[in-house]
Formats: C-alpha cells, sequence, structure tokens
C-alpha cells in the first residue's frame, strides 16, 4: 500500500534513485557498521564498567541514555552531510543537467530529495535497535519512553536535512555546504547534550519523564512547533527557490509561506504574550515588544526591492486567463505589487497590537481606581500614536527600497540601500541630541521616529504632543509620495510596468505554455 502511494507521487523516480543509490554503496554499508558498532561498543562499555551494586532497573535506564547520547552524536555527524551533499552530488556526478531537462520541477526535485534521505534515516535509526532489546532483560523502562526519545530524534534529524538540502542548493561546492550544514548542527548537538545530561539524564529520568514531571508551559509548545515548521518548510522552500529560474514563478510559493507565516507568528505572539502583558500598554512589556517590532520593516526590504520586471512565466500564466493571478494579484512579483505586499505584511504587526489591547487590563486598587484609570487612558492615546508613527516610518522605508528596485538595482542592494540610509540618519539623530545640536522640535529629530524611543523613563512611552506628531507623519507622508512619485516614474522610464502584468517589448514572443504530454 505504501509503495503504490509512493508511485503516484510526481518525485517518486527521485525517491527510488536516492534510495538505491545510498544504501546500496559501499561506502553506506561502511557508515552502518561504523553506527551499529560505536553504539554496541558504548553499551559493553557501560555493562562491563556498570555499578555492581546499582538495581537492574538503574543499570537498564543508564543503558538507554548511553544509547541515546551516542546516537545523537552519531546523527549529529552523518545527518548534516546527508542534506548537504543532496543537490552538489548531482552536479559533481554530471547528471543535473539531465535532471534539469525533465518534466520535475524544482520543488519536486526537493521534496524527493528530502523523502530518499528521510527513508535513509528512517533505516538508520532503526539499525541499532535491536542491541538496545537487550535492557528488557532488566526492565524499569517503558517502552513508550524510548519511542518518544525515537521521535524527536526523527524530528530533529529531519529538520536538519531540511537545512542541510537548503545549504546544499545555495552553495556552489559540496565543502562548503558541509561545512555550513556543521557549523549549525554541532552548536545545536552540544546545547542539547548539555540539556539532556544536566536536566534529564542527570536526574536519572529518559525526556518522557521529564516531560510529565516538569511540564513545560502551553506557550512553549505553541512556539516551539510553529518555529520547527517554520525552519522545516521555510529550509525546503527556499531550496525551490534557488533551484529555480529567475524568468519561473518561484516567488509566487514563497510570498504565501511568508504570508502565512506572518499571520501564524502575530496570531501566536497575541495568544500567548497577551495574557502576560494584561492589555496595559505603556509598561516595560509593550516598550519591548515595541522595539522588537521596529526590525519587522527592516527584514521586509528585501520583498519590497525585489525586481521591478514581471516574471515571463507570469506572463504566461496572465494571458493565458488563470483565475489565480486574478484573484491574487498582489502575490505576483514585479511592479508596485512589490511594496504592496511587503506593507500588508508590515500591517500585521499593527493587527496585533490592536488585538493586545482587547485583553482586560489588570483591576486598580480601590484607593486608585480613578488615578489608574486616567493613566491607562493616557498611555493607550501615547500607545496608539507611537504605533501610527512607527508604522508610517516602515512604510517610508519600504518604498524607499522598492524606490531603489525601480531605479535598477537589485533586491539585496536595495535592501542594503535602505537600511543603510535609516542607519545614517538613526547616528545622526542620535549624534544631534548627544551633542545638543538639537531640541525636541527641531527637525532632525524627525529625522529617525525610532530613536525617541531612547527617551521613555520609568517603563512608560516618552511623551509626545500632538503639533510634534503631526509634524514627524506629514514629513513621512510627504516622503513617501515622492518616492512613490519618482519611483513610478523611473519605472516608465525604465519601461517596466507598473501594477500591469506584461513585458513591454515582448508581446509578440511570449512562448505558449507547454503541453503536458500523455
Amino acid at each position: 500500500m505504501i509503495l503504490s502511494m509512493l508511485e503516484r507521487l510526481p518525485s517518486y523516480a527521485i525517491i527510488q534513485k536516492e534510495l538505491i543509490l545510498r544504501i546500496r554503496r559501499v561506502r553506506s554499508l561502511l557508515i552502518q557498521l561504523a553506527f551499529a558498532g560505536i553504539v554496541g561498543a558504548s553499551m559493553w562499555i557501560s555493562v562491563v564498567l556498570g555499578s555492581q551494586a546499582s538495581s537492574p532497573e538503574d543499570h537498564a535506564l543508564r543503558l538507554v541514555m548511553i544509547y541515546f547520547s551516542v546516537q545523537i552524536i552519531v546523527l549529529g555527524l552523518i545527518v548534516p552531510t546527508l542534506g548537504a551533499i543532496s543537490i552538489n552530488s548531482e552536479k559533481q556526478a554530471k547528471t543535473w543537467e539531465s535532471l534539469i531537462i525533465t518534466d520535475l520541477t524544482p520543488g519536486q526535485v526537493v521534496s524527493g530529495k528530502m523523502m530518499g534521505i528521510v527513508g535513509v534515516l528512517f533505516y538508520l535509526l532503526l539499525l541499532p535497535a535491536p542491541i538496545l532489546s537487550m535492557t528488557m532483560l532488566f526492565g524499569g523502562v517503558s517502552l513508550g519512553s524510548i519511542a518518544f526519545e525515537y521521535l524527536m530524534h526523527f524530528l530533529g534529524s529531519v529538520l536538519i536535512v531540511s537545512l542541510g538540502i537548503f545549504s546544499s542548493a545555495w552553495s556552489k561546492g559540496t565543502v562548503r555546504s558541509i561545512v555550513q550544514s556543521t557549523l549549525v548542527t554541532i552548536p545545536l548537538i552540544f546545547i542539547i547534550l548539555g540539556f539532556l545530561f544536566n536536566e534529564v539524564y542527570g536526574r536519572e529520568m529518559l525526556l518522557l519523564d521529564y516531560m510529565e514531571k516538569y511540564p513545560p508551559p502551553w506557550q512553549v509548545w505553541i512556539w516551539s512547533i510553529a518555529l520547527y515548521l517554520g525552519l522545516g518548510l521555510g529550509s525546503l522552500m527556499g531550496a525551490s527557490y534557488l533551484l529555480s529560474g529567475a524568468e519561473s514563478s518561484r516567488d509566487i510559493p514563497v510570498r504565501l509561506l511568508t504570508f502565512v507565516l506572518a499571520i501564524l507568528f502575530f496570531g501566536i505572539l497575541v495568544v500567548t504574550v497577551g495574557p502576560v502583558l494584561n492589555g496595559i500598554p505603556g509598561r516595560a512589556g509593550d516598550i519591548y515588544l515595541t522595539i522588537m517590532l521596529l526590525f519587522y520593516p527592516l527584514a521586509l526590504t528585501r520583498i519590497a526591492g525585489s525586481s521591478a520586471k514581471v516574471p515571463l512565466r507570469i506572463v504566461q500564466m496572465r494571458a493565458h486567463r488563470q483565475w489565480g493571478t486574478r484573484v491574487g494579484a498582489i502575490f505576483l512579483p514585479g511592479g508596485i505589487r512589490n511594496l504592496l505586499y511587503s506593507c500588508l505584511l508590515l500591517s500585521f504587526s499593527v493587527a496585533a497590537m490592536m488585538l493586545l489591547l482587547l485583553y482586560a487590563p489588570a483591576t486598580p486598587s480601590v484607593g486608585q481606581a480613578t488615578n489608574t484609570m486616567v493613566n491607562a487612558l493616557s498611555d493607550t492615546e501615547m500607545f496608539w500614536m507611537w504605533q501610527g508613527m512607527l508604522f508610517l516610518w516602515g512604510v517610508g522605508v519600504l518604498t524607499l527600497s522598492w524606490f531603489f528596485a525601480q531605479c535598477g538595482f537589485s533586491g539585496v542592494v536595495a535592501s542594503v540601500l535602505a537600511i543603510g540610509i535609516q542607519v545614517a540618519l538613526a547616528l545622526v539623530s542620535l549624534t544631534a541630541r548627544e551633542l545638543n545640536w538639537s531640541n525636541a522640535h527641531s527637525f532632525l529629530e524627525n529625522l529617525s521616529p525610532p530613536m525617541r524611543l531612547l527617551n521613555f523613563r520609568n517603563d512608560r512611552m516618552p511623551e509626545i504632543d500632538m503639533g510634534l506628531w503631526y509634524q514627524t507623519n506629514l514629513s513621512l507622508g510627504c516622503s513617501i509620495l515622492l518616492l512613490i512619485s519618482f519611483g513610478v516614474w523611473m519605472a516608465r522610464l525604465r519601461k517596466n510596468p507598473v501594477w500591469e502584468i506584461k513585458r513591454p517589448g515582448l508581446d509578440r514572443l511570449y512562448f505558449d505554455i507547454p503541453a503536458k504530454v500523455e
């Protein structure tokens, strides 16, 4: 049944190739023997050197701990290499050109590589399992605890494989890809082993028993699952993006994934952080959360500064009147859609702040009810004034990156220029403040609105009057309008469409979408 399901997958040929080549090689056999030998030798040494005074149950538990500890170390050395050589091995074997001319998409190639390596990984994990069965002679270890340890090792290895595939697609050489994957994995292995020996194994417990006795907060579970899925899917999506051509529709899946991850991130932020903040703006938690969100528009400059041209594949899809190009037009790359999509992602932060205010504030004491309500109202107004100004500043940063893209700079260069200008303005504003060149209402203070957050005292938002708020927003709004106007003018000058989905000058040279051969 499983085989029939795999045969229906478009990437079944890649999966079959990976399994056959990796299992039948002599090197794979040596790895299997070394893996089983290291684990078996470690447990045998533990049996020989084990204390005779300990009970059989404690001795079995110690054997299981040694088994899984050695397995973590060995997998930390093998798994990154499996993912790191997945793409580059095809290029070294001169089979990459034959692979890309097939009807397999880059996503199918990446998924096939992933499933093939996961199959080999599952085999490696179960290879020394018969050695672990000797602990059943002593008892004291539940089968559920062992299965949970295996599950954690498998999930961690799958994540490392995803990161390795991304590194393999990103790097041109095999050695560089292996080094990158290893540099990420080795610190992670040390952190995991340190946690296990200090907190779990050091207390004579397995991981499942430890979590039952010391259950982590539900917020930890939500963030851990979201981070795991984000890193895993993001790595595979990034690998597919790097293997796709520039004129393909590779940006659409990435933008859809970014959209979903942004909603998931801010949704979890509201659910987990909201009860802690308890809905009172102006407290230290709100200030730190606001400062953290200042880096969010800087991360979106890469999307806003994407190439101004519309990929040829998108034009073909639009010409054939495919409904996805009309319903989800904002997700299509090119033109002003890059700016609109990045601003849409930026608006999620404001929506999250609005939802955080829905949580009921803490009940004040009876003697200070009036003053507390007045302070809360004042803090709420000040909080929203800051959020509006910082949101407008974020739109200005994204507009600047989009303007540089219209001028012909690549996405990375446009993003670096936009961020560099904001850093320069922040340094000028901070220098003027420290040298007393400006006062609270001077023009230099309006150059970098985020720098004003350095003035907060007593865990409260810094005060800002309406006149200064209008002045700052007016200057930001005018700069945004000017940048958009000049960006549209540069797009017309360079014959790039602003909103249209077309490629000027190539209207009669479009190739039809190839029909699928039956």
